[in-house]
């Protein structure tokens, strides 16, 4: 899984924790549903399957739509920081 990370400092690029981040829940998410589609053709784990796939898809969106918060929270702040630096560079009030 971190064979990609590294490989990526020999090509120029240096890996980030944000990937790191990504390929690891990125595994999770396929590991934990690769396990329920198993369960699936198990005839006693049948009902924990669909369980697992349902709550890993969940969780997974769940995830995804608070990260979106937090990263565009960090561009918005970044950006208002911009628009008050700039109304001050020119003298005006910013509101």
């Amino acid at each position: 899984m971190y064979f990609v990370e590294i490989f990526q400092a020999f090509t120029g690029r240096l890996p980030e924790v944000d990937d790191l981040i990504a390929n690891t829940a990125g595994f999770l998410v396929g590991y934990l549903t690769a396990q329920g589609f198993l369960e699936l053709f198990d005839k006693k784990a049948y009902k924990y399957g669909i369980i697992r796939i349902l709550s890993t898809v969940i969780l997974f969106c769940i995830s995804i739509f608070a990260l979106s918060f937090w990263v565009n929270g960090d561009a918005l702040q970044a950006e208002e920081e911009a628009y008050v630096k700039m109304m001050e560079q020119y003298g005006m009030e910013h509101r």
